[in-house]
């Protein structure tokens, strides 16, 4: 008779975890705490799970239990991407060491947004001092407790974990929403992708500005920060140019007037403005208290009115040249995006391109008929970034600022398409990748106090004027545009 000893195989323990909570955006903090909640884990056991395998290192962290979120160093990712259901590269997004090139550079006390947390939501780049608001909602990011009033270390410790997503001072419940919806969270959009990434590039390209010693929205006591820059990695040398410049102006002087400002124009809000010479400075009043809704709607109104004055003030520049937009207009009646032809007027390849551009017609023939489609570029563009504006201000302080930036973005994407058609003497390619114009760099500052102290830098114009090949008089250049127009055939 043999006797045999049941040993039962030793299973690894599982843990409760939903794949739609990491939305590939979240923070340390976000992470640890959505998996304390559905577990019901103390920082005992996140620490002995997650906590670096690294010899010496991980014996300290269980002793002390109090380590920084911001470093990923205290953390076995390996660990963490098997819990989390994902993999290591994944979750390099949620610690600052190895997102951003100067994690320093950061808040120690936990910033977030009321919105976003209410639903477990927080981004890692919420931490970092050059962001102010957050990219989703556009509203000011909070850095204390909305009960006790008191500041939330951004660390691992034990009572963080007692009650996840509230208050380790108070108890007050920061994430309401993600406590009662549980698996039925929603997943980010597109379009909020979208911001998420373009907050996380502009963090990335200010952390290799110049070396500051005051931080931007502090340089001006009583102002704040309001819009973020907006940044491309086909962008980055003029956008680090441009911050610089605006951090010259903010040390020199609290007075941003009183400076000279080298290739930036400095508008201001309310009664009294002066406006630059050279530029599109309409003013608005912002005495009213229209606190009507302005949404989508409104702002593509007011981007319309804006394009169509620019629009006229373009068309009355051409003068002489207007004939050769006609002509040009009459020839090309098929859809020309993507095809590759020989110059004509350049003025007249200029404004058309320009016009076809913001009204997303890719058939010039259309541009000389009565509009009756919709302005799909313009509706891009307002598609393409978020608010730069709070939502508690005016609606003519809304309109104010709207307006200046989407001027200037409309300026600075025709005189792209001036240097395209100058640099190519030869073909022109009808590609409006070279000039789009949803990449627009500005910076604002507000007093929350007045309605009167905004400030609004944007670059200056730096346009270099297209010239008529060889200076030809007016009827031999005429002759050349039409022999030219001829040559593009289907």
């Amino acid at each position: 008779m043999k006797i045999y000893h049941d040993t039962p195989a030793r299973k690894t323990p599982e843990w409760c975890w939903h794949r739609g909570w990491a939305t590939g955006h979240d923070s340390a903090y976000g992470l640890l705490m959505k998996f304390a909640f559905l577990n019901a884990l103390t920082a005992r056991d996140i620490a002995r799970l997650f906590a670096s395998r690294q010899r010496g290192t991980r014996t300290s962290l269980l002793r002390s239990l109090k380590f920084d979120l911001r470093d990923s160093k205290h953390f076995d990712l390996d660990a963490m991407a098997v819990a989390f259901r994902t993999d290591a590269k994944a979750l390099c997004g949620a610690f600052l060491d190895l997102r951003f090139s100067d994690p320093s550079d950061s808040e120690g006390s936990l910033k977030w947004c009321e919105q976003c947390l209410a639903w477990g939501l927080h981004l890692a780049a919420l931490q970092m001092r050059a962001v102010r608001r957050c990219p989703l909602h556009n509203v000011a990011l909070r850095d204390t407790c909305f009960w006790c009033e008191r500041t939330i270390p951004y660390e691992f410790y034990a009572a963080l974990f007692d009650k996840p997503f509230c208050c380790p001072h108070c108890g007050a419940d920061m994430a309401p929403q993600l406590k009662l919806a549980r698996s039925k969270l929603r997943a980010p959009s597109p379009r909020e992708v979208v911001l998420i990434e373009r907050m996380n590039r502009y963090v990335a390209a200010f952390a290799r500005t110049v070396e500051r010693k005051v931080s931007i929205p502090r340089a001006i006591p009583g102002l704040d920060s309001l819009t973020l820059p907006g940044t491309d990695p086909s962008h980055e040398d003029a956008y680090l140019e441009f911050v610089g410049k605006v951090v010259d102006v903010l040390k020199i002087s609290d007075d941003p007037q009183s400076v000279p400002l080298a290739g930036l124009i400095a508008l201001r809000c309310g009664c009294g403005s002066v406006s630059t010479p050279g530029t599109l400075c309409e003013h608005f009043s912002c005495n009213g208290e229209d606190n009507d809704a302005f949404g989508i709607d409104q702002e593509l109104a007011v981007a319309v009115d804006v394009y169509r004055a620019l629009r006229r003030r373009f068309w009355s520049e051409l003068k002489t040249h207007r004939q050769c937009v006609r002509s040009a207009c009459r020839q090309l009646w098929r859809d020309m995006r993507g095809q590759k032809t020989v110059v004509f007027c350049p003025k007249a390849a200029t404004y058309m391109r320009w016009r076809m551009l913001w009204e997303g017609c890719g058939a010039p023939r259309y541009l000389q008929t009565r509009r009756q489609a919709a302005y799909y570029g313009i509706s891009g563009w307002l598609h393409a970034r978020p608010a730069p504006y709070p939502d508690d201000w005016t609606r003519e302080r809304k309109t104010w600022m709207l307006s200046h930036i989407f001027a200037n973005a409309c300026l600075a994407s025709h005189d792209a398409i001036e240097r395209t058609i100058d640099e190519n003497s030869d073909t022109m390619c009808w590609e409006g990748s070279i000039e789009s114009p949803f990449v627009t760099t500005h910076w604002a500052l507000s007093d929350p106090a007045s309605v009167r102290s905004t400030v609004l830098f944007i670059p200056a114009r730096h346009r270099k004027a297209t010239a008529v090949p060889n200076d030809l008089p007016r009827r031999a250049h005429w002759a050349w545009h039409v022999g030219q127009v001829r040559q593009i055939v289907p």
